[in-house]
């Protein structure tokens, strides 16, 4: 069973397999598994040091399995199920629901050997709509499920455990569950902001990519290269300002990334960052990025980055790639290449945050990081846009502060605060320092003064502007022995060759979607459905391109989720079949008609400039 297993598992899930094959049982010190067996069924018994309980019911796990099912909202498509066990609540859970997608979640390595070891696992290692992951880091997990939650297009989903393990890891299930909480919350808030930028990211990165390894380079030629430095990440909200005295008289002890904005606030005390980073694709970054003065900073960006803005400054420009970033990933991999990514957050500082940990620099010392309106105010002085309080869009949530004291905040800010907590239980091998002074407490960073953390550190030892200087110049000549210009062109003639042939074909299902709307009233549902299988022949041609699969459907994903969520609640209260056919085609056209606006803003972007 055990190699029967392991086979399955090294050709569909090879790092599983490779995890399991490099553990040394056990892998936890404080479980200890017996193998029983309790009237016929295959069980086990675990002892901890605080109890000793059986993985499944000591009397009929057959019968437990069959109650479990019966909890279980059967009106979702996606169940996330935490612990396999020995599956007996699975084969139930897949025998009733054999096309809905399950997501299994594994907190011990353990606990699925001794499965491996005694039952047949390969109908479900082999089954497209199950999905297996054996860890206890939430943040990654939540990485996971968010990219299921999109790309498969999943409106809702149910969380369920087997009951063993809310008592094994009770911890993990609550770090779950809040986790859960905050990654919906950000999903919300990201599909709203890619209905809106979508478009933009999309025209901002291909714009950008004519530039990649010409005339700007990877980022990662930088990771790991200022190791046990610190560094200053510094944010634009209004604690900046009385900070920026103790920030001037100890310039020299780390190196000072701007998150955005904060550059302009620098600047106008005369500080220069050695590094801005940005990834908004925003007209407005034309207005940060022509004020900068001083030419030895480096801009560090990410494709989706204002293209004009990226031509306006004039210092020296690092690219990277974000963990999602389907174009780039294309890109690269028709071009031959691989870089590293950067983690990708709602918030310029977020991605601050991950650079300075990629350099390799530790502490990450934050100033400036407010999220909320401390005394009433946006932004600190010396930022380049009108943005404040009274302009700001958005909700206004009055919470308590880092002092315990009522301040205002938003969700986009409480978005934020949930990352940077996330991403600090994730990467526990740095240490970070809050001296914001303001604003919200960051749960898993120490909050202290500025000035006493500046007064345990010393000047660095290296002169980082020069430093910086001379690993770009190395760079930019190794880059210039290669051939990447002619590697570019190639890439942008096959892109424009394919994406002329799906705009004809969506300009052709976008016709016939609406005059099948046309005509709707005047047919029977089986000739709707006639033509509506037509329409599906030729969206097929178009999705089983290159570009769509690997650059489009992740463009147009949460769009889609949202239109279909939309759709389906309306459907609720419609008892014609007419009337529900033509809904569904409304939101059908909705779809099309936003392929047909990214389409539009790739065919511009490629164009010659």
């Amino acid at each position: 069973m055990l190699e029967k297993n392991m086979s399955k598992l090294e050709q569909h899930y090879p790092e599983l397999y490779l995890g399991l094959t490099s553990c040394q049982y056990p892998v936890e010190d404080n479980i200890n598994l017996t193998p029983v067996e309790t009237n016929g069924y295959l069980n086990c018994r675990i002892k901890t040091q605080n109890a000793e309980l059986f993985l499944h019911s000591a009397y009929d796990p057959s019968n437990e399995a069959e109650k479990w099912l019966s909890t279980l909202n059967q009106d979702v498509n996606f169940f996330v199920i935490v612990g396999g066990g020995l599956y007996h609540h699975i084969d139930y859970l897949v025998s009733k629901y054999p096309n809905k997608k399950i997501l299994i979640i594994e907190p011990s390595y353990d606990i699925l050997y001794n499965a491996v070891q005694r039952i047949d696992l390969t109908q479900y290692i082999e089954n497209k709509n199950i999905l297996f992951q054996v860890s206890q880091d939430t943040a990654e997990l939540m990485m996971l499920l968010a990219q299921v939650l999109i790309n498969k297009g999943i409106e809702k989903f149910e969380l369920a455990y087997l009951t063993a393990y809310r008592q094994l890891y009770s911890s993990f299930c609550i770090d779950l569950e809040r986790d859960i909480f905050n990654m919906i919350k950000t999903l919300r808030a990201n599909i709203g902001t890619e209905y809106v930028h979508s478009r933009k990211w999309v025209h901002n990165t291909f714009k950008n990519l004519r530039k990649t390894n010409i005339d700007t380079y990877p980022l990662m030629s930088l990771f790991n290269k200022y190791e046990g430095m610190p560094a200053l990440i510094v944010s634009a909200g209004p604690s900046l300002e009385k900070q920026i005295e103790t920030l001037s008289n100890n310039l020299d002890k780390f190196i000072i990334i701007a998150a955005g904005s904060a550059v302009n606030a620098l600047e106008k005390h005369s500080i220069s960052p050695h590094m801005v980073v940005s990834v908004d694709a925003e007209e407005i970054q034309d207005n940060i990025f022509k004020n900068i003065k001083d030419k030895n900073i480096t801009l560090a960006y990410s494709h989706s980055f204002r293209y004009s803005s990226l031509d306006l400054f004039q210092g020296k420009k690092y690219w990277f790639r974000g963990n999602a970033d389907n174009i780039v990933d294309f890109y690269e991999e028709s071009i031959g290449e691989k870089t590293d990514y950067i983690e990708i957050g709602p918030s310029c500082a977020n991605e601050a945050m991950d650079i300075a940990r990629r350099l390799g620099c530790n502490p990450l010392i934050f100033i400036g990081q407010d999220l909320a309106y401390t005394n009433e105010a946006l932004y600190t002085k010396g930022v380049v846009h009108d943005l404040n309080m009274a302009t700001d869009i958005g909700d206004r949530i009055l919470v308590k502060d880092m002092y315990g004291k009522d301040i205002t905040t938003k969700t986009a800010f409480l978005v934020m605060k949930a990352y940077f907590e996330n991403y600090v239980r994730s990467h526990k091998s740095v240490n970070y320092i809050n001296c914001t002074e303001g604003g919200l407490e960051i749960l898993g960073m120490q909050h202290r003064a500025f000035k006493d953390v500046m007064a345990e550190l010393s000047p660095l030892e290296v002169d980082i502007f020069k430093d910086i200087e001379s690993k770009y110049k190395n760079t930019q000549n190794m880059f210039a022995q290669r051939n990447y210009r002619d590697n570019n062109k190639e890439f942008f003639n096959h892109v424009a060759n394919e994406v002329e042939g799906i705009s004809e074909k969506s300009k052709e299902r976008l016709e016939k979607i609406q005059a099948l709307k046309l005509s709707l009233p005047t047919l029977s549902i089986d000739q709707a459905q006639g033509k509506m299988d037509e329409i599906i022949d030729v969206t097929n041609q178009i999705e089983n391109t290159k570009l769509h699969t690997s650059v489009l459907h992740s463009i147009c994903a949460a769009y889609y989720l949202s239109v279909r969520q939309s759709s389906y609640s309306k459907l609720e209260g419609i008892s014609d079949q007419k009337e529900k056919y033509k809904l569904l085609l409304e939101g059908i056209e909705k779809q099309y008609l936003y392929y047909e606006v990214i389409l539009q803003s790739l065919i511009e972007a490629i164009k010659e400039n």
